[in-house]
């Protein structure tokens, strides 16, 4: 047959793969040969399909492998399985036959090996190595893809992946681009990610949003937990037997209103001189300014100073609540906003504390020093009485076995100095009280102007007129009050302040003329008086210690405190847990030394009276010693009003004049010029008061004895 030519001018622009045009004798496109590779798949399928399709044809692809992988393996199987029945055949038979699977491996092996070197091979003899090979590239080619992603490759780059196809020159492969499915797939994996992105970032939210709150509930639940652990703490506390009851810490505090320190060195004092030395203190403990009653009993009970705590002075005036306060008043006095910061008290009833804190009150000190003066014999007398009922309490004490048990504490709020017509000044003569709105305070005088642009008028006045007299400061609040005050940080503390000398003092002529007193030989009452500077000696207070709270050697000395640190004390002594407050000591107590005999606290001088001479020779016998409740006589009350001087009587007033209203010192002076009687039931009547307080105390604390006794029965 003759040979033709091939018209190869019009296809030799085909390609000769392609299904329009290829050579009869060709090997199929699909078909297994070993021309077949992964790449040249994907370059003729990418071309024709979309990614939908490949994705599809892989699948297929990767069931067919799993299908021959299974057949492979049940093939294995059951040779391995033919061979070992025909090994047991063989060990039946004793015979040395040959092993056909064996052999038929050895020759599968060699056959193997030719075909690799052979290129005529069957590609089916191929088949295990093709398939691992197209594993190997998909897998490096599908690793790179991912680790060039993850370096920085765009997002096209990753669409390009997952949809199959792969534009021309680009670095992940050189895959034919079809633009009509490479955009749809690539908005489509936009919105995706975009949606993933959403989705993640709303997981965050809410993952931050409950994780907050969980953590929030955490705390909650950490913070009761310590708050109900410390109380626990706090409730349950180490008791003690008395022998017939068991007895949580106990702490027993008694305070001596007006109880100057130097009185412990009268010889007035055999008690309590005993229990210093039985326990510990100072030579002397400083009260806050100024030195009244309200402000540093409650200082004591808070461990604030004055200007916290709100509670000022025994009289005040209130700008935000308009209105006064009056120590004497418990209309107003008790009303809770007066008092601020919080008391002992309520600090044991919210830590769950009960019947282990008992105070006690003794006001007579105070008070007959204000009636008959500090160095007066009726206070040496009241000082004895008071050391008497110390001796009973710490006698029963000792009775019902609670030595060791009950911490005992006593204190005084502030001291005592003598007053006198010749200390005096009017107020009236120093500043204009046409411009006064209100005055706080006394002996020191606190002046509130009724407008404000008369402040620094008034306080002129006052340094000028008082210029040629030493014996009194002049202050403004909020430009020269004496820091060691700690007096000018609250609204009740009023703008301008007249501070005497100690033992002076500054009244209002409506209440006690100077002048007509001085000509008239009469008296000022008070005779005895405090509020001065709270460092100067005649202020100072008394504190001493003992009980199984202060395990320290007896007799033992600390350093001087002020008495915003009582407050820690107390709450040491039982076990609570002071709030914040201006003292800075804690039990236990640091002990620098004991007590000796030549150290004894000085005995500051005391003013005397000079008006008259009869009132000089009054203060001169008022500082005469007298006999101990040692001695074998004791000054009793009838003694001393026979002992005493008549006082003059106070000079009627002209019925022209308007009689003022009584304050408290015309008061007590209207008392004391009572005609005196040698009668028993009269002159022991000043110490009916004193004998009530002592058989309170002593009755309260019999209650608690039984309270606790009937409790641990």
């Amino acid at each position: 047959m003759p040979s033709q030519q091939l018209n190869t001018a019009v296809e030799k622009h085909r390609s000769l793969l392609s299904p329009q045009s290829y050579d009869d004798d060709a090997v199929s496109l699909h078909s297994r040969s070993d021309q077949d590779t992964d790449s040249e798949d994907d370059k003729i399928l990418a071309a024709a399909r979309n990614s939908r399709e490949l994705r599809a044809r892989d699948r297929m692809v990767l069931m067919e492998e799993e299908e021959m992988d299974q057949l492979v393996v049940d093939s294995r199987a059951q040779q391995e399985r033919q061979r070992r029945g025909s090994s047991l055949q063989r060990r039946g038979s004793n015979l040395a036959l040959p092993n056909p699977i064996q052999a038929l491996r050895k020759y599968g092996k060699t056959r193997s090996e030719s075909a690799i070197h052979d290129p005529a091979s069957s590609t089916e003899d191929l088949h295990d190595e093709k398939r691992q090979s197209r594993r190997n590239r998909r897998r490096e080619k599908r690793d790179r893809l991912l680790r060039e992603a993850r370096d920085g490759e765009d997002g096209e780059l990753m669409h390009e992946m997952e949809g199959g196809t792969m534009k021309d020159g680009s670095s992940t492969g050189e895959s034919s681009d079809r633009d009509d499915s490479d955009e749809l797939d690539r908005q489509h994996l936009i919105h995706v990610s975009d949606a993933k992105t959403a989705k993640k970032r709303r997981w965050r939210k809410w993952a931050f949003i409950y994780t907050t709150i969980a953590v929030a509930f955490a705390f909650l639940v950490l913070l009761a937990w310590k708050v109900s652990l410390d109380k626990k703490r706090s409730t349950t506390t180490q008791l003690k037997s008395n022998g017939t009851a068991l007895f949580a810490p106990t702490t027993l505090i008694i305070s001596l209103d007006g109880f100057r320190a130097d009185f412990l060195t009268r010889g007035l004092t055999p008690r309590l001189n005993a229990f210093i030395k039985e326990g510990v203190s100072p030579l002397y403990m400083t009260p806050s300014f100024p030195s009244v009653t309200f402000p540093n009993h409650y200082t004591l009970a808070t461990g604030l100073y004055p200007e916290s705590h709100g509670v000022v002075g025994n009289t005040f005036w209130d700008p935000a609540l308009q209105d006064e306060f009056y120590y004497t008043d418990p209309d107003r006095s008790l009303e809770p906003k007066w008092w601020g910061g919080e008391p002992f008290w309520v600090t044991a009833e919210l830590q769950g504390v009960r019947t282990a804190l008992i105070a006690a009150y003794v006001p007579n000190v105070d008070a007959i020093g204000h009636l008959y003066g500090p160095n007066s014999t009726e206070i040496q007398t009241t000082i004895s009485e008071v050391d008497t009922m110390l001796d009973d309490l710490f006698q029963g004490l000792e009775q019902r076995n609670l030595t060791g048990i009950v911490n005992v504490i006593i204190v005084s709020d502030h001291g005592m100095a003598t007053t006198d017509v010749s200390r005096m000044v009017q107020i009236d003569d120093v500043v204009d009280l046409t411009k006064v709105e209100h005055v706080d305070g006394w002996p020191l005088v606190g002046i509130r102007p009724k407008k404000a642009e008369d402040l620094h008028v008034l306080y002129e006045q006052a340094v000028k007129n008082l210029n040629g007299n030493p014996n009194f400061d002049v202050y403004l609040k909020d430009e020269d009050m004496p820091e060691r005050y700690h007096f000018s940080n609250n609204d009740r503390i009023a703008p301008l302040w007249i501070v005497p000398k100690t033992g002076w003092a500054i009244v209002e002529k409506a209440e006690f003329d100077i002048q007509e007193a001085k000509a008239k030989n009469v008296s000022y009452h008070p005779r005895g008086l405090h509020g001065y500077d709270h460092e100067h000696p005649l202020m100072r207070a008394v504190f001493v210690a003992r009980g199984p709270a202060f395990p320290h050697q007896p007799h033992s000395k600390v350093e001087t405190f002020q008495n915003i640190n009582v407050y820690n004390i107390l709450c040491d002594s039982i076990g609570m847990k002071p709030v914040p407050n201006n003292g800075t000591l804690r039990l236990p107590l640091k002990v620098i030394g004991l007590h000796n005999d030549e150290e004894v606290l000085e005995q500051p001088e005391d003013p005397v009276p000079t008006s008259t001479s009869e009132d000089a020779a009054t203060g001169m016998m008022s500082i005469l010693p007298i006999s101990t409740p040692s001695s074998t006589t004791q000054p009793t009350a009838s003694s001393v009003v026979e002992d005493e001087p008549k006082r003059p009587t106070r000079p009627a007033k002209p019925e022209k004049s308007k009689e003022p209203e009584q304050s408290e010192g015309s008061q007590q002076e209207d008392t004391s010029e009572e005609p005196e009687s040698h009668d028993d039931s009269k002159s022991s009547s000043w110490w009916d008061p004193f004998k009530e307080t002592f058989d309170w105390v002593k009755d309260k604390f019999n209650d608690f004895v039984d309270k606790v006794t009937s409790a641990g029965d």
